[in-house]
């Protein structure tokens, strides 16, 4: 199953450390954020990345079933389950890493992705 993760361009250039990514969150709370669902993904983006910076925002999509950490999909209180990664993400579990398109203020998903997922 593919989940994603999204970061900014700066976080993960400076995170990547040879095979492992380590989100700021894995030391902070103990876990990385990450999402299943496109329409929730585009939610967290424009609440959580509002800020639309300089740099780019990368959306990474996971293989799960290539990770070693463990992965738990929990509520954070909002009546929904979210997936989050309790350890470092290895390099060879990321299918890809894309920017994410920012378009009248708003982030979008790539548009390398299915139309489908887009909308």
């Amino acid at each position: 199953m593919t989940i994603y993760h999204l970061v900014w361009e700066s976080d993960w250039n400076r995170c990547l450390d040879g095979d492992l990514y380590r989100a700021d969150s894995l030391s902070t709370e103990g876990f990385i954020h990450c999402t299943r669902e496109p329409e929730k993904l585009l939610e967290v983006a424009n609440t959580f990345f509002r800020e639309h910076r300089v740099e780019k925002l990368i959306l990474l999509s996971l293989d799960e079933d290539l990770l070693q950490s463990d992965v738990r999909y929990e509520d954070p209180g909002i009546g929904h389950l979210f997936p989050h990664v309790y350890g470092p993400i290895e390099v060879a579990a990321i299918i890809c890493a894309e920017d994410m398109e920012h378009i009248e203020g708003e982030w979008t998903l790539p548009m390398t992705y299915p139309t489908a997922m887009r909308s």
